[in-house]
């Protein structure tokens, strides 16, 4: 095994690039909404009927909810042969570090309002799932909720 110092110190290091590329991911979904909505501002106070908060912003298709999340999971997932820890152990621990790292970045974003509120939402939401999910995967266990 690793001692216990190491191992606090790669998660630390962990937690802290997570942190910063889901910060990253949500800055540039909101920076592609702003260049692609020059009536932005009229539209974050109106829900739209749009299924999809991407589509109703008129971003690309990139930032959308779905892609974003899986370029999050993905990343966060690169780290498990790194860890050196068990499928399910390692679960909980980048579900909770993808979860800091949501929160951090929604408090530096603050909350918005109407599609672009919703499209950060459905983000996270969609990210803990695909998380979940890739924990059941790689475990083989279909009980394995860790979110």
């Amino acid at each position: 095994g690793t001692p216990a110092s190491i191992d606090k110190d790669f998660f630390t290091k962990l937690f802290d690039r997570l942190n910063g590329f889901i910060l990253e991911q949500e800055q540039s979904a909101l920076n592609a909404i702003f260049e692609n909505n020059p009536a932005l501002r009229e539209l974050l106070g109106i829900e739209g009927e749009a299924i999809d908060p991407a589509e109703e912003l008129g971003i690309p298709e990139y930032w959308n909810a779905e892609n974003t999340s899986q370029r999050i999971v993905d990343f966060a997932t690169s780290f498990f042969a790194a860890s050196g820890q068990e499928t399910k152990e390692f679960g909980k621990t980048i579900i909770a570090a993808v979860k800091q790292g949501f929160k951090e970045a929604n408090e530096i974003i603050g909350n918005l309002p109407g599609a672009a509120g919703r499209l950060i939402e459905q983000t996270q939401q969609m990210t803990l799932e695909k998380l979940d999910n890739w924990v059941e995967e790689q475990s083989g266990d279909d009980a394995a909720s860790v979110a």
